[in-house]
């Protein structure tokens, strides 16, 4: 499922800032600059996982988590060989009452991969999938958090869900964050997917986390992993991503999401 490094590094770096703009409106990515400190949370038997990383886009500090292809060796990879984007194209698909959808192609090194992103309305957050008509890989972030709160709090925003080969799933989540205790939970949804469970938050760094939330794809249900960071001035904002937990995942989703105003 899960593609090749360069589409997720380009679009990671290059679409994060339309991605973080409030209403939407901007579709013209950035030639990306370095990519600095990336860290692997965790691996598949294929050599994919999920990593974390810290970027800087237009001077704003900027993390994400993504599903990549060959986790460990990502880092190695853009040091030697570079990125190159040589054309770029987006159109608006649609919205829900929480993201902007947007569709395109990239080509990349070369390479043609085709985009879909979700821009969050109300919060600096974002959501990218890349690749081909098989293989996609997610990634999901927005601007660094600061001034982290105490006390209960509701996120509520966009949820996606790709599988090998099939078009993506959209639909909703709810969020449930307790900064006070360290802890939260999720409820969400797509057309054919659901994810609900309990996770731990670090008050500290703006992280949160979960490698035992119930997924249930149609009539079968299976245990799922989630990595998250909260983000903006007062963690206004979340995104995350999450995949089942078998030893070479088939569905892998994110969230992108803004706190409810009281």
């Amino acid at each position: 499922m899960i593609s090749r490094v360069i589409p997720i590094v380009v679009l990671l770096t290059g679409l994060a800032a339309c991605g973080g703009s409030s209403d939407g409106s901007s579709v013209n990515p950035v030639q990306p600059p370095a990519l600095p400190n990336a860290e692997v949370l965790n691996t598949f038997e294929n050599g994919s996982g999920v990593i974390r990383s810290t970027l800087t886009v237009d001077g704003q500090e900027q993390i994400a988590n993504a599903i990549v292809s060959n986790a460990k060796g990502f880092v190695d990879e853009i040091n030697k060989n570079g990125l190159k984007i040589d054309t770029v194209s987006f159109d608006s698909v649609g919205s829900d009452g929480y993201g902007t959808f947007y569709t395109g192609t990239s080509t990349i090194n070369g390479e043609q991969v085709t985009v879909f992103e979700v821009s969050n309305k109300r919060g600096p957050s974002w959501i990218i999938l890349a690749g081909s008509d098989a293989t996609r890989s997610v990634i999901a972030g927005g601007a660094k958090v600061s001034n982290i709160p105490i006390g209960s709090y509701v996120y509520q925003g966009t949820n996606v869900v790709t599988r090998s080969g099939v078009e993506p799933e959209t639909g909703t989540f709810r969020m449930g964050v307790n900064f006070t205790t360290g802890t939260a939970d999720i409820d969400g949804s797509t057309t054919g997917t659901t994810i609900i469970g309990d996770m731990t938050v670090n008050n500290k760094t703006g992280t949160f986390a979960g490698d035992n939330l119930l997924l249930m794809d149609g009539l079968d249900s299976t245990s799922a992993t989630i990595q998250g960071n909260f983000h903006g001035n007062g963690a206004t904002a979340v995104s995350g991503v999450y995949h089942d937990n078998s030893p070479e995942p088939v569905i892998a989703g994110a969230i992108a999401g803004s706190r409810s105003v009281p």
